[in-house]
């Protein structure tokens, strides 16, 4: 799915690499790294209210929100709160051995 997600993405490759961690020792040669990267995270982010965040913060930022403006406050707070990490794995990417 994330595949086919990124599908779109200009400028971005995807492979995808079935059961765990790749066996290839070059699965990310080329990959773009922040100098001095140590650990790969990935992470799935769910936002459940995801259209209502952006809708209260465009309430609040545009003005519009004079009388109902703590409850639309208190909304975004709560829609913020909502979200929540599904799946969150680390995994080194320096070669075994190796320190930076």
């Amino acid at each position: 799915m994330l595949q086919a997600c990124l599908a779109g993405a200009q400028g971005v490759t995807s492979v995808v690499y079935s059961n765990g961690w790749p066996n290839d020792a070059k699965a990310f040669d080329g990959a773009a790294l922040a100098p001095g990267a140590q650990t790969l995270v990935l992470r799935v982010r769910v936002e459940p209210d995801a259209f209502y965040t952006e809708l209260y913060r465009d309430l609040l930022t545009s003005g519009s929100a004079r009388k109902g403006r703590r409850l639309i406050q208190e909304a975004l707070d709560n829609s913020i709160a909502s979200q929540y990490t599904l799946f969150e794995s680390r995994y080194s990417v320096l070669a075994p051995g190796k320190k930076q």
